[in-house]
């Protein structure tokens, strides 16, 4: 899935029509297979956590280490600073400081100091431990938590950044979250690479020589949502459902409707409070 990025530019402007495109995403793109409703019950695996259960001939079997599985899921943080990246909640930790212009930086920080994303990004990469094909079914995004949105201020970067030629967006505000996929041709990748071209479009097949990756984009408006991923599967007559968290725990996306202020700064400039800070409309 990995993107030529494009240069990174300074417009605010930009990145906030895309926060409006992602969070409008409900309609985009017709998914096969990819809403299901709730899955079965959970394990725990090293590394990103994970749940893991499977059923063979149609029989209930016991549940499954994430290491008995048939594949493997390697799991990376997607969130950026672009935009409105994470608040910070009222009455607690540090606000962003001068010099902090990469992702990786912002990503610290909003971990230290247990800021919460505004738009939550995953990378998972799906691959077979042997060549026996697995087929990945669909997946679907689970809300462990509805809480009111969080309150503070919301801290961004006025950027471009990293691109994402092809993604699904999870609108965390309905009851049963709203997926959809989005396929930005002009990110595509140059060369003869070996990402598959176009929309999410589950089933999907996976072995030891042959991953899948996907990138998740969770938006919410009305709530702080808590939530994981579900990833169905079947292979070699057992099927199960794989659930990914944020190593134990679930992600967390907040709309930012009960925040005071939304301060986006400028890259590499210092945080300007009087120029780069404005009050929440509500």
């Amino acid at each position: 899935m990995a993107a030529k990025p494009p240069a990174r530019w300074h417009s605010a402007g930009w990145w906030a029509a895309v926060g409006g495109i992602l969070a409008a995403l409900s309609l985009v793109v017709t998914l096969v297979q990819l809403f299901k409703s709730e899955p079965s019950g959970p394990v725990t695996r090293a590394g990103t956590s994970a749940t893991a259960t499977a059923t063979a001939a149609a029989t209930p079997s016991p549940s499954r280490s994430p290491a008995e599985t048939p594949f493997t899921v390697a799991v990376r943080d997607r969130t950026t600073p672009c935009g409105v990246g994470w608040v910070l909640p009222a009455g607690q930790g540090v606000k962003p400081g001068d010099g902090m212009d990469e992702d990786d930086q912002w990503r610290t920080w909003a971990a230290a100091q247990h800021a919460i994303p505004t738009t939550s990004g995953v990378d998972f990469t799906v691959q077979g431990r042997s060549t026996a094909q697995v087929v990945l079914l669909g997946m679907h995004i689970r809300v462990i938590e509805r809480l009111a949105p969080a309150k503070g201020t919301a801290y961004g970067l006025a950027c471009g950044g990293d691109g994402v030629y092809r993604w699904i967006s999870a609108n965390l505000d309905p009851p049963t979250p709203k997926l959809s996929s989005r396929y930005d041709e002009s990110l595509d990748p140059e060369g003869d690479l070996p990402q598959r071209r176009g929309p999410v479009k589950f089933p999907y097949t996976v072995a030891i020589g042959d991953a899948e990756v996907f990138t998740v984009f969770g938006t919410a408006t009305k709530c702080l949502c808590r939530w994981v991923i579900d990833l169905d599967w079947s292979s070699q007559g057992e099927t199960g459902t794989f659930t990914i968290d944020d190593h134990g725990q679930p992600f967390q996306t907040t709309g930012v409707t009960q925040v005071d202020l939304i301060c986006t700064k400028n890259q590499y400039q210092p945080l300007n409070e009087t120029t780069d800070c404005r009050p929440q409309r509500r």
